[in-house]
Parts: C-alpha cells; sequence; structure tokens
C-alpha cells in the first residue's frame, strides 16, 4: 500500500497543505522511505501513533516514528488515511478487529442469536 507523506504548513501549528511528494509503501511490520525500512511495531510497543486532534481533507492522521525511535517523538513523518485506507493498514499489520479471536467469535454468537430468534419467531405463526 502506498501513502503520500504530509508536508506541515508551519512547525507546531498542526496545519497541513498536502503532500510533500514523498511517498511511503506500507508492508507488514514496516514501512519503507527513500529505500530504508522503517519498523512499525515491536512485541512490546507501537512506532505509530493517531493523532486524533489532527485532521486533513476528512482523513485520519498518524504519526510514523523513524527507526522505531521512540525516544525523540518529534523525529519521523505524518500520514493521512481515508477510512479504507485505515482498515487495509490495520489488516495488513494484524491488528484489525476483525482479525481477533474473540471479536470473530462474539459476531458468531451473535449471528446465532439473530438466527435463533428469527426460527422462533418463525414458528410462531
Amino acid at each position: 500500500m502506498k501513502i503520500a507523506v504530509l508536508k506541515c504548513d508551519e512547525p507546531n501549528t498542526g496545519k497541513f497543505i498536502g503532500s510533500e511528494g514523498r511517498i511511503i509503501e506500507i508492508k507488514k511490520g514496516r514501512y519503507i522511505l527513500n529505500d530504508t525500512s522503517h519498523p512499525l511495531y515491536s512485541d512490546k510497543e507501537l512506532y505509530f501513533k493517531r493523532i486524533y486532534c489532527l485532521e486533513f481533507k476528512n482523513k485520519k492522521i498518524y504519526f510514523l516514528n523513524y527507526y522505531g525511535n521512540t525516544e525523540h517523538p518529534v523525529k519521523g513523518i505524518h500520514i493521512g488515511l481515508t477510512k479504507w485506507q485505515n482498515h487495509k493498514f490495520f489488516w495488513i499489520q494484524n491488528k484489525h478487529w476483525l482479525q481477533k479471536e474473540e471479536n470473530i467469535r462474539y459476531l458468531v454468537n451473535v449471528l446465532f442469536l439473530i438466527l435463533g430468534a428469527y426460527i422462533a419467531i418463525k414458528n410462531i405463526k
């Protein structure tokens, strides 16, 4: 999945003016910028973070750290993801809510509950 890097209008304003022209390629567990691979998560922590207070053209803004470096939180890039790209991003990283076993079990239980209620109502008539 390829995404454009966002460019800030001025530092610390939270305003974006569009893409810088740089493109990153997101793969499982990493992203590639200028032929350099940067990790997105480790076993214990994530190296990307959604910034809820920022918005650009109805996109969800994420901050990706360079080289998985969490000591310097200002070193990284911002990307904007549409709703579809956001789901695809989490699906590639195996972090989507549909990929968790407890959520799949919950959906199956709800499906059986609805099916049982339908059969019960159909047999009443």
